[in-house]
């Protein structure tokens, strides 16, 4: 193991070089309007794949909530993860593959496990306890936004003005519908919190998977970002699972079991590969977008996994925030 550290810390040392080289040789290339477009749409299309693992992460974890304590349901969440994440890295060690970060890292690996492994998923439940999926679905399209926001400032990212005002108009959108579909409580500013948080998580995790990326020439930086995010939390999971154990088992159901190891493998371990993957190619601010359209996704399968009813203004909101993500697409390339 300490070898195995030994030589890991030289390769990042030695791989420093090619890092370089490669964001040089991809800022030469970035003038290139097919290698540009190009980039575009494979970034595009491994953040729609993240974003449909996602979507259903609120409609089953508001099926759950009323089985399970949200506490509970929060650190199986995120002990299952941890599980899959260490299984992975220790297969990746047991392969002589490159794994082990730098301590360099672990600044930026903690920020992403503080945001999408224990932040967004503790308060989400929270929330959840309180609010219907319906509303949960929409109002988490501020997420995009708050990501921009944050890969712009964080993320050492450039767009062009015209691209915040589709943007803006979205989370505009996304508030009037939330204030007019439910009067403000406490429970929304939890989940307002918890957007903060896993844009944060997202942001920190695609800059990993980038300079991962670049430095060991591999693919496998998006993996190695959530899974070492996952590794760091698996003490803090194991002994939330511990503290919050049910004196006796909920009586789940198929569905139940189901949805618990989708939100643990999923939703918390196996989107993050290619959500991180699709930012850290096409852009953090731009990529991001795509999240618009996980509250209509949500909002459909709250329908058909829960039985809930929508408002006219359901749809009307969806639509217009799907019309958004289309319009800051266009734009964010524009000069």
């Amino acid at each position: 193991m300490s070898m195995n550290r030994v030589d890991d810390g030289r390769a990042e040392i030695s791989a420093a070089k090619s890092a370089d080289n490669s964001r040089l040789a991809s800022r030469d290339r970035a003038g290139d309007p097919a290698f540009d477009r190009r980039r575009a749409r494979i970034g595009a299309g491994l953040a729609l794949l993240g974003v449909c693992s996602f979507a259903p992460t609120i409609p089953l974890s508001k099926y759950l909530v009323g089985q399970i304590e949200v506490y509970e349901l929060a650190f199986a969440r995120m002990l299952l993860g941890s599980l899959a994440a260490l299984v992975f890295l220790s297969a990746r060690l047991a392969l002589r593959r490159p794994t082990l970060p730098s301590v360099s890292r672990l600044p930026e690996i903690a920020m992403t496990a503080l945001g999408v492994v224990v932040g967004f998923p503790l308060l989400l439940v929270f929330a959840l306890d309180r609010l219907p999926a319906t509303f949960g679905s929409v109002v988490s399209g501020l997420l995009p936004l708050v990501t921009a926001v944050l890969g712009v400032s964080l993320g050492r990212e450039r767009v062009s003005p015209w691209f915040w005002v589709p943007a803006l108009c979205g989370s505009c959108l996304t508030v009037y519908y939330g204030l007019e579909r439910l009067a403000f409580e406490p429970a929304v500013a939890v989940l307002l919190a918890a957007i903060v948080l896993g844009a944060m998580g997202y942001v920190f995790g695609a800059r990993l998977t980038r300079d991962w990326n670049a430095s060991r020439k591999s693919n496998f930086g998006g993996p190695l970002a959530i899974a070492w995010a996952l590794a760091l939390s698996a003490p803090l999971a194991a002994a939330g699972a511990l503290s919050f154990w049910p004196r006796e088992l909920p009586a789940l159901d198929f569905f139940g079991v189901a949805a618990i190891l989708y939100l643990g493998i999923v939703s918390q371990f196996l989107g993050f590969f290619f959500f991180y993957a699709g930012l850290a190619v096409g852009g953090i601010a731009v990529s991001s977008q795509l999240q618009l359209i996980q509250p209509f996704l949500s909002l459909g399968l709250s329908v058909l996994l829960l039985g809930e009813s929508l408002v006219w203004l359901d749809g009307a909101a969806a639509a217009g925030i799907v019309f958004c993500v289309w319009l800051s697409r266009v734009l964010a390339r524009s000069t």
